[in-house]
């Protein structure tokens, strides 16, 4: 649910996260945008953050945003009266006045980041909360780590006297961008929504930032934000557990399926596969560790044999006998010709449940390390299903993902993860 609308009042509005604002020519929002926009904030009963550029607005402006309840985020340079101060490095950080209760946020890279503490500790004497947002932390090196556990001591030296002091700071130290790229996991598209000076709407400042972001409605056709949670999400698929993925229609389910296929590129952010030593972006080259099993039936006119073999062509005998056992498929043995039976397109001539046991059978003998399963259960009878988890789950030497609605299935994964 959207809560807080961002009001960037020029293309050169400071950039307040992990983000960088490339733009340098100077784009004011139209005044009739700015009025709209104020006016569609009140209408959906949103909390307003009007993002400033560094330079002071025309009267007109002044007297429209003061028109409703707001927090103006300002860079250092245009400090008075801002309800959050950015400061873009250490000599804008060293240069601000005392706070008097306004929030800080100071973007440092690593290079200026180990030496912050002094400065940050004056700001928490007098700033209502003081955020450093780490621009660089996915360069960090493992010496890096050891100077930032340095830092987080002295900070926390600095903060515990201020609280013996009888004071109450607020320190933050956002690293997002370990996890994220672009976007950060701040609630943008979901809980927080931007409005730019082309009178667009956008997931958040750094879509429309970017030169191939896009935008998610506009104030004359109204928001259009889709699969809000996956402008945010941050998850591990941790190597050989098993996770659930559970939500409505149309709550991006198949669209993450397809994001770790890499069938279609994040417009922001990272999808990354990982082993013990090494991890590398999705792409079509990491397909090769994935195996699928869609929702519906896949099967192929023809045998039985010919489709098993799909998943692995040299597969012996023995090896698919195997995977039919562990499929839950033994039925097979019991047909008049076995392996060489015919089945028509979409599996004519099985049941439902049937044709999805030869489709696990035939993923199974893909023999990758993360397997993806959507809805793969679904035409099982509860005794055949947990069985057929009972026999992919015990040595616990893959990946598994189930998309589902299934209880039972959900019983047997190791996490959930539930959008919508």
């Amino acid at each position: 649910m959207t809560q807080y609308l961002v009001i960037l009042l020029d293309d050169t509005s400071v950039s307040f996260c992990h983000y960088a604002n490339g733009r340098r020519e100077r784009r004011l929002m139209p005044i009739e945008t700015l009025k709209a926009g104020i006016l569609y904030g009140m209408k959906e009963n949103l909390n307003i953050q009007f993002a400033y550029p560094a330079y002071e607005l025309p009267k007109e402006y002044a007297e429209a945003i003061e028109t409703i309840d707001h927090a103006k985020i300002k860079p250092a340079v245009m400090a008075d009266g801002a309800d959050v101060v950015v400061a873009d490095g250490l000599e804008e950080a060293k240069g601000l006045e005392p706070m008097g209760g306004a929030a800080c946020v100071v973007r440092l890279a690593k290079g200026e980041l180990f030496g912050c503490a002094g400065v940050v500790g004056r700001l928490l004497e007098t700033a209502a909360r003081v955020s450093i947002v780490i621009t660089d932390v996915e360069t960090f090196s493992a010496g890096d780590f050891e100077e930032y556990k340095k830092l987080l001591a002295a900070l926390a030296v600095k903060v515990e006297q201020l609280y013996v002091g009888g004071k109450t700071p607020q320190l933050n130290l956002l690293t997002d961008r370990m996890m994220l790229d672009k976007m950060n996991n701040c609630g943008a598209g979901d809980t927080a929504i931007t409005l730019a000076p082309d009178g667009n709407f956008y997931a958040c400042p750094a879509f429309y930032a970017a030169a191939d972001g896009f935008a998610v409605g506009s104030l004359r056709g109204g928001l259009d934000v889709k699969n809000a949670q996956l402008y945010h999400l941050s998850f591990d698929f941790r190597p050989a557990t098993c996770t659930a993925i559970l939500g409505e229609t149309g709550a991006g389910k198949t669209t993450l399926v397809r994001l770790l296929l890499a069938l279609v590129r994040p417009t922001g952010g990272k999808v990354e596969v990982y082993d013990g030593s090494r991890s590398q972006e999705a792409a079509p080259a990491t397909r090769c560790n994935f195996v699928y099993v869609p929702q519906g039936n896949t099967l192929l006119s023809g045998s039985i044999r010919a489709n098993l073999l799909l998943g692995n062509p040299g597969a012996t005998e023995r090896d698919m006998w195997d995977a039919l056992a562990k499929a839950c498929a033994g039925f097979v043995a019991d047909l008049p010709d076995g392996l060489d039976t015919k089945v028509g397109e979409g599996g004519g001539g099985l049941s439902e449940g049937q044709a999805q046991r030869i489709a696990i059978a035939r993923a199974l003998l893909r023999g990758r390390s993360v397997m993806l399963f959507d809805e793969a259960t679904s035409a099982l009878d509860p005794a055949t299903e947990r069985q057929l988890l009972d026999n992919i789950l015990c040595q616990r030497d893959k990946t598994v993902v189930f998309i589902t609605h299934r209880p039972a299935v959900v019983d047997y994964c190791d996490q959930t993860l539930r959008l919508g």
